[in-house]
């Protein structure tokens, strides 16, 4: 953007200072604001009566999150509370998330059907990657669960308070 002389502010939850400002800026004409999926969270942008005009917010996504609700929350910041807004997200056969979901494999897989510019399928393969690293997720925070309540078992059965840390209640 700097160097195609685009004026914008980057909201990446590294400013606090300045982030108020940023956001309240965010919703005027013409008023560029790159943001992370950390930064500004849970901050509604209000809409200049000007912008709502020419048809409110417009997010635009660069790559696909490992998560579809990280992916909804950015892209519900337009169109918030009744205001007109709209968004557009961009893949890249470049983007991790294939590879991440697929292995190299997979990706390659990705790459050929980019080829063959079939969008529908390929946006299938990039959600289908996104679901199976979310699975993933879920998977291991399922065993960590798991393996915790079995830790609690085994420390009720030894007599000692789960709830305590280890070394507390040994000393």
């Amino acid at each position: 953007m700097k160097d195609r002389n685009i004026l914008h502010d980057v909201l990446n939850a590294r400013q606090l200072d300045r982030e108020a400002s940023i956001v309240s800026k965010a919703g005027e004409v013409s008023r560029v604001t790159v943001a992370t999926n950390m930064a500004g969270r849970g901050t509604d942008i209000k809409i200049s009566s000007a912008a709502v005009d020419l048809g409110g917010l417009h997010v635009i996504c660069c790559e696909l999150h490992e998560s579809s609700r990280i992916d909804r929350q950015l892209i519900g910041r337009c169109g918030r509370q009744g205001d007109p807004g709209t968004f557009r997200q961009f893949l890249s056969l470049e983007d991790d998330i294939l590879e991440s979901g697929f292995g190299p494999k997979g990706k390659s897989i990705a790459r050929g059907i980019g080829r063959s510019a079939d969008l529908a399928r390929l946006a299938h393969h990039f959600r289908a990657a996104q679901a199976r690293i979310e699975k993933r997720h879920f998977d291991s925070r399922k065993l960590l669960l798991y393996q915790e309540k079995m830790r609690h078992e085994m420390l009720r059965e030894m007599g000692q308070d789960p709830y305590l840390d280890s070394s507390e209640s040994s000393g």
